[in-house]
């Protein structure tokens, strides 16, 4: 008889990630740090558990808000359990539901498999050169850091990606601050809204774009590796422009946010992945040659991003 999996959302109630990132992408490693705010549920226990995927889980910190102020709780052991892709932080005294403050460090591989963080290979004058991506739908979040990867634990995120410097790096939200020491760029992002881990999503590398304002003041750029000229994102972006523009007044809710990226990724699993504010596609699927137009080419460019951006709602 086999085990049964246990759904973690029902034991631990995610509100917020402060995620810091750190990725060395010629070695194809990386390194972070995720502070989870929220709330133990259900019976007493003494572990605190939740997903990862191939992650070395290096540290971990656990604080209790109590009524009588906020504790520290003690964590005995780190078991990381691979056959239900857990670390569970086990403490010798009993943890009573209510607000924790879970601090872990962890390290991890970027890997060729298309999910979680992983490169998409170009060559740039016969240069072999990457993009660094990520895909988490399904239940691929756990690969990139430890959370609660099920969709129903929905939370906001604040996102710190640490990269080489003179790259583009985008994520959900628009960036609030960068910073350089070291030829290290440090890209702090906006809150994201309430949205479950797998629509959590960045990309960075050598890429270039075309941007255009909707009329409600949304900002809508395509994007592309400098493998491929701007003309081939001409379409797309305008395009995307006119069905963010029709979605808002069919559904009669505004674009709940400030921008909406399209990226045309080198290698992609899926067609396209729907990522709030940051929608990736296979390249085949958004770019367009203008010097050779093709009519099939061009009405399956619009229906993606029309189904793609039909979700962000």
């Amino acid at each position: 008889m086999s085990s049964k999996v246990t759904r973690l959302f029902r034991q631990f109630v995610p509100n917020n990630y402060q995620l810091t990132l750190d990725i060395d992408d010629d070695n194809l490693t990386f390194k972070g740090k995720v502070v989870i705010k929220g709330e133990k549920v259900g019976r007493p226990s003494k572990r605190l558990t939740f997903h990862q995927k191939d992650l070395q889980i290096t540290g971990a910190k656990a604080l209790y808000s109590s009524k009588t102020g906020v504790k520290t709780v003690d964590i005995e052991r780190i078991n990381h359990h691979k056959k239900f892709e857990e670390v569970r932080l086990h403490s010798q005294k009993l943890l009573y539901p209510g607000e924790y403050l879970i601090e872990l460090n962890f390290e991890g591989r970027i890997t060729q498999t298309m999910h979680g963080i992983y490169p998409c290979n170009f060559k740039l004058d016969n240069q072999h050169k990457k993009l660094i991506a990520t895909q988490f739908e399904s239940h691929h979040a756990r690969e990139a850091f430890p959370c609660i990867d099920e969709p129903e634990a929905k939370a906001t995120f604040d996102l710190t990606l640490i990269t080489k410097d003179k790259l583009v790096v985008l994520a959900n939200t628009p960036i609030k601050k960068q910073s350089l020491n070291n030829k290290r760029l440090t890209s702090e992002f906006t809150t994201s809204p309430v949205m479950s881990c797998y629509l959590l999503a960045f990309v960075f590398g050598e890429m270039h774009s075309l941007s255009k304002k909707t009329k409600s003041g949304v900002i809508v750029s395509s994007w592309a590796s400098l493998a491929h000229p701007l003309s081939a994102l001409e379409y797309s972006v305008n395009e995307a422009v006119k069905i963010l523009e029709f979605l808002e007044d069919y559904f009669k809710t505004a674009f709940p946010l400030k921008k909406l990226d399209h990226v045309a990724l080198p290698d992609f699993e899926v067609g396209a992945m729907e990522n709030w504010g940051l929608i990736t596609y296979r390249e085949s699927m958004f770019l367009s040659d203008k010097s050779n137009p093709s009519i099939s080419t061009m009405q399956d460019i619009t229906r993606v991003i029309a189904h793609e951006t039909s979700h962000q709602w």
